[in-house]
């Protein structure tokens, strides 16, 4: 294994912000996958969705793993950093699987997150990993559920807002957070909407059965 350290470029980028769309839907799943960020996610929508990575593995990340006893070859290609007997160095190799076990997950992006695992002793840090939450932690590797988010925990970020709802006329594709500007004609009206939240499901045969039996 060699452990020199390589150029940057080889490393092919981690993160893809154009991936980030806070108002992306993804299910309440838990499949844990470790993003190359050294990030565990709860399933692989908001791996992509929420941290934008461009890679994960299944499973959680095995933090910290000293990869001092793997041999990954001697091709020159950067696989990322890695602690290597205590040490984060650049790692190089044919490739990040070896005797059938895949080491991605005990490979950083950065030299900072390497240095931050070990700082922690071995241990993923738990905090809220959601970067538009009220308490997101930029030093949390492991989402432990407490997020919370505005309006109702914190103030609306002051730039960002717009009308997310798609079948209004003016609806902002690039709004990170709907801010109650949305403006509705007869000809976009979702009939059977009753909360207005652009879909028809379940919620709005509840607030129907509601008003079951109300005089008007």
């Amino acid at each position: 294994m060699l452990t020199a350290p390589m150029v940057l470029s080889q490393v092919e980028p981690c993160i893809d912000e154009s991936l980030i769309d806070p108002t992306a839907f993804c299910t309440e799943e838990y499949a844990p996958v470790c993003g190359c960020d050294g990030v565990v996610y709860s399933n692989a929508c908001y791996a992509q969705t929420q941290g934008g990575v461009t890679s994960w593995t299944e499973g959680t990340c095995q933090a910290c793993e000293d990869l001092a006893e793997v041999d990954f070859g001697l091709c020159e290609l950067v696989l990322g950093v890695g602690n290597v007997g205590g040490s984060c160095v650049y790692v190089s190799g044919c490739g990040t699987e070896v005797g059938g076990i895949d080491y991605a997950s005990a490979l950083f992006d950065s030299m900072d997150a390497c240095e931050a695992c070990l700082a922690l002793g071995g241990g993923p840090n738990e905090g809220c990993t959601y970067a538009y939450a009220c308490n997101y932690d930029a030093s949390a590797q492991v989402d432990d559920g407490s997020c919370l988010f505005p309006p109702y925990h914190c103030p609306l970020p002051p730039e960002g807002g717009g009308c997310t709802y798609i079948q209004a006329p003016n609806y902002d594709p690039d709004a990170v957070y709907e801010d109650g500007s949305c403006t509705f004609t007869l000809d976009t009206i979702c009939v059977g909407d009753l909360n207005g939240d652009g879909s028809i499901s379940i919620s709005d045969i509840l607030v129907m059965l509601g008003l079951f039996g109300s005089v008007c």
